[in-house]
């Protein structure tokens, strides 16, 4: 700047920004001379907090220009990492597990809505990387059941990984086809792989997220499916280099077998993980609460079970509140919390809504979208739209509907276009507990006949 003014006249004001931690490394001497040059400075603790004071009520708090400040019922992903917050503990634990199973096979399990998706890809992966000594790479894949359409599929997905950071040569499917039927040979093949040049210092993990839906697939018999964990420990425990995680719910814990190193994530949050999820995730995106929203908040998830994915969806909905009424503030409104049937509303009263504009097509969406398991528990299938949108365009509207309010989402495989419903807390069925009383009625009504289509599914198929 003193460059600048020294060869032009036009001295236009500035603001130098710096961290708010080097407040003591800059000297009275520095502050003088960029006030003398006409300057201001200014120490925040976050990137945020320069672009707001820079831009004002034009700022819409997304530090990258392409994220929206909440996930709703998605999970976080690994570029999420950063604004990951208050799952300090949980994936802490998650990291003590991974070593102590020495990279072999994790099971990370919990109810529906704990979080175990988010804590492995946002939480867990990225603290896999950091531990790893000096010169050594991760090469991690994400995948889930719904993405394949048979055993093979998902083995021979495993094994591309292998083809790809460890240059062999054979293709995936014949390493798939021959691990099914000679272990033992793909085994040395693997191991000889790993050896050579610099592939020991290339770490490759695999995460299958939501393993449960392998055992519910439409296409793959519950027999098939209850051999693979077996195959997938035995993997792991014979080849360096590789790690296997996956996520299972709780309830199917028992189906998967003891194979792996277990460890759970509980749903149950202690109120400063709460203020950390609410506060710190609104705050990297320059948002704040009305007073008193947060605290409510926090006290209304530590009254409910499946908070974490509610809250989510929560912040989500009252950040649209915000936008869609053309709003300048950066505050979110207690009165758009109480507009969305506070925390324990929020969910299943915007799809109570929703099918109440459709009510002669909710028992037909149900119909495709909910299915029941061997323990006797709603699971949201994965449906294909292309036949509905041409065979029953009502429903398709309903469908969209849904979509447009975030409770339906893409789950598209290789191979197929499919949607679902967006997660597990939408499928409670307790009369205490739920309040999208038409989904309740149906499966109350319905329960003898998805009895008896569970046990015939995959032979009709």
């Amino acid at each position: 700047m003193m460059k600048q003014h020294k060869e032009s006249e036009d001295k236009k004001p500035f603001v130098i920004f710096y961290p708010a931690a080097n407040e003591k490394s800059i000297t009275p001497e520095i502050k003088q001379q960029v006030t003398d040059l006409g300057g201001e400075l200014k120490a925040v603790t976050r990137l945020q907090s320069a672009l707001t004071s820079l831009l004002g009520d034009a700022y819409d708090g997304d530090p990258e220009g392409r994220w929206e400040p909440f996930k709703g019922l998605s999970s976080f992903n690994y570029q999420d990492n950063r604004r990951f917050f208050g799952r300090k503990k949980a994936v802490n634990q998650l990291l003590q597990n991974y070593q102590d199973s020495e990279g072999g096979l994790l099971v990370v399990t919990g109810v529906s809505g704990s979080g175990k998706s988010s804590a492995v890809k946002a939480g867990l992966i990225p603290a896999i990387e950091k531990s790893l000594p000096e010169g050594n790479t991760l090469h991690w894949q994400v995948t889930s059941p719904r993405l394949h359409e048979s055993a093979e599929g998902a083995i021979s997905y495993l094994f591309s990984i292998f083809v790809k950071h460890w240059d062999i040569e054979t293709p995936a499917e014949d390493l798939a086809e021959r691990f099914l039927s000679t272990p033992d040979q793909v085994y040395e093949q693997l191991n000889q792989a790993q050896q050579t040049e610099n592939n020991p210092s290339k770490q490759l993990l695999l995460f299958i997220d939501q393993y449960e839906e392998i055992l519910n697939h439409s296409s793959i018999e519950r027999e098939t499916a209850e051999q693979l964990a077996p195959l997938l420990e035995g993997l792991v425990n014979n080849v360096k280099g590789i790690s296997i995680i996956v996520s299972i719910r709780a309830e199917y814990l028992e189906a998967f077998g003891r194979y792996g190193i277990d460890v759970h994530v509980s749903q149950k949050l202690y109120t400063e993980e709460w203020h950390s999820i609410i506060f710190d995730q609104a705050s990297y995106s320059g948002l704040k609460f009305e007073s008193g929203l947060a605290e409510r908040i926090i006290n209304d998830a530590n009254d409910i079970s499946h908070a974490l994915p509610v809250v989510e969806y929560l912040l989500e909905q009252l950040y649209n509140k915000l936008t869609a009424n053309h709003e300048t503030s950066r505050e979110l409104k207690y009165a758009h919390y109480l507009e969305l049937g506070g925390l324990k509303g929020v969910i299943s009263n915007r799809a109570e809504q929703v099918t109440n504009q459709h009510p002669e097509q909710a028992h037909a969406f149900f119909d495709y979208f909910i299915g029941l398991n061997t323990e006797g528990l709603p699971f949201a299938r994965s449906v294909e739209l292309t036949p509905i949108e041409t065979h029953h365009p009502k429903l398709y509207q309903l469908i969209q509907k849904l979509i447009d309010n975030q409770l339906i989402i893409d789950c598209s495989s290789q191979s197929t276009s499919k949607v679902k419903l967006a997660h597990d807390s939408l499928l409670i069925i307790s009369q205490k507990e739920s309040t999208w009383q038409k989904l309740v009625d149906w499966f109350n009504f319905h329960l003898e006949y998805l009895y008896w289509f569970n046990s015939i599914e995959s032979k009709y198929r």
